[in-house]
């Protein structure tokens, strides 16, 4: 049975040849065409092209799928919010010839893989051609998967649980090691704060996975997010299985190039 990415890949064509038509379609024609019946199968074909062209910052091609009562698109479609006469003139005028097809089979059997490993590093390279093409949502969306479950849906810095507020933060960033960027061991689950936190280096990990952070002032942080950083982030990192513990030489690499936009010098 095709995954989304699969669909996804089969209506790109269908929907760029539309919009070079300056046509719409509805979402049975749309499910007609793929060869699948039902809303659900039709969304999940959508949902990796509108994410792309969010990522890309291109018109929302999605949109020229209409609700054939309302013709309007889904209660799904969250790419535009003006007029969407306006949105579908963008995706008409759009030249997506010139765009590759995203989602293919090699991209697919990429995800696939990522998700069964655990420590095969083929696994874990990310070939920037291939986010070029395809994006980095699809990518960051299986490192979040796999975390959620490494992490047990819990923040490792604080008590957390709360699922749209937990986030896949890489210890060495996606742009400093293309080899690593779905490694499980190159990354920590932790809720938006202390993700923003660690990113800006308010918060650092030693290798051994005491947590401090030392440089940050009440007066810079202010008093709010001061009192969350003293008395709600956990004094050391909560580890996962051994299997997928954080690799102390990442942990060591953010502690050797930390940023320090919010912590007092000398």
């Amino acid at each position: 049975m095709p995954n989304r990415f699969e669909w996804a890949h089969r209506a790109w064509p269908i929907l760029t040849a539309a919009a070079k038509r300056r046509q719409t379609m509805t979402y049975g024609e749309l499910g007609e065409r793929l060869g699948i019946g039902g809303a659900t199968p039709v969304r999940n074909a959508l949902w990796p092209i509108q994410d792309l062209c969010m990522e890309k910052e291109w018109p929302p091609l999605t949109g020229i799928v209409l609700n054939k009562q309302t013709g309007q698109p889904g209660v799904g479609f969250i790419a535009w919010d003006g007029n969407l006469q306006d949105a579908h003139e963008e995706v008409f005028s759009f030249p997506w010839d010139e765009m590759p097809t995203p989602f293919p089979k090699g991209f697919v059997e990429k995800l696939d893989r990522s998700g069964r490993s655990g420590s095969d590093p083929d696994t874990f390279d990310v070939p920037d051609h291939m986010v070029l093409v395809n994006g980095r949502q699809a990518f960051q969306g299986k490192f979040r998967q796999m975390l959620l479950r490494i992490y047990d849906w819990q923040c490792a810095l604080c008590e957390t649980d709360l699922e749209s507020m937990l986030v896949a933060s890489h210890i060495v960033p996606w742009s400093a090691d293309r080899k690593n960027r779905l490694n499980p061991q190159n990354g920590l689950l932790l809720c938006k704060t202390h993700d923003c936190l660690f990113d800006l280096g308010v918060i650092k990990i030693t290798p051994k996975g005491a947590v401090s952070w030392r440089g940050a002032t009440k007066k810079l942080l202010g008093a709010a997010l001061w009192d969350f950083v003293t008395e709600y982030t956990e004094s050391s990192l909560r580890m996962p299985d051994r299997k997928y513990k954080p690799d102390p030489r990442f942990l060591q690499w953010r502690v050797d190039n930390p940023r320090v936009d919010c912590v007092e010098e000398g």
